[in-house]
Parts: structure tokens; C-alpha cells; sequence
């Protein structure tokens, strides 16, 4: 998948584990680049629990129905854009049956 930021675009893998979600950059990504933007040589990679998520919802990227929007309760929010409307939706199933306890409910 792709987290898509204001600044950045960056491919990588979305790992859903027990516990909380993970987001590793692929290595293959220029190192020259990373080293000259964005100080370093590390793919970069960031977690956040279950618990931490408050909403989520089904987004539209590039004219593509295929992201998914995380609001975490800090405040954050993550974009995560998928090659397929499919393998968005199982991401968003798969998030939603896991213990979400600050999920916010609409109805």
C-alpha cells in the first residue's frame, strides 16, 4: 500500500498484527533520496494500537475508490491508499473486527 501524506507519497507494507497496526517502507526506495530528503538510510516505519484508532473510514484517492482513512485519538490521521477497491475492503474489514474500544459509533 501507500501512505499518502501532504508532503509524501510512500510505498510500503501494512502488517495488521493482535495488538496494533504497522507500516514498513520498502527497502527498495532510492537511498540517495532518503538520505539527501529525509536524513537517513532507514526505511521509514511507524506503528499505532487498536486502541488508539477512533474512527475509520472508506476514501477516495487519485479518482480511485481504493484508501482508507484512520483518525487516531492524538489527533493524527492517516491516509493508506490500496492497488484495489478488494484489498481495500478486506483491510477495512480486517481493522474492524479487532477490539476497537475508541471507536466512534454513527448511526
Amino acid at each position: 500500500c501507500i501512505s499518502v501524506a501532504p508532503s509524501r507519497e510512500t510505498a510500503g507494507e501494512l502488517l495488521l498484527g493482535k495488538s496494533g497496526m504497522y507500516f514498513v517502507e520498502d527497502s527498495t526506495t532510492d537511498t540517495v533520496e532518503n538520505s539527501i530528503f529525509h536524513g537517513g538510510t532507514e526505511p521509514a516505519s511507524f506503528s499505532w494500537t487498536y486502541e488508539e484508532i477512533k474512527e475509520v473510514h472508506k476514501r477516495w484517492w487519485q479518482l480511485r475508490d481504493n484508501a482508507v482513512e484512520i483518525f487516531l485519538t492524538n489527533g493524527r490521521t492517516l491516509l493508506l491508499a490500496f492497488d484495489s477497491t478488494k484489498v481495500r475492503d478486506d483491510v477495512y474489514h480486517n481493522i474492524l473486527t479487532n477490539n476497537l474500544p475508541n471507536l466512534l459509533e454513527y448511526g
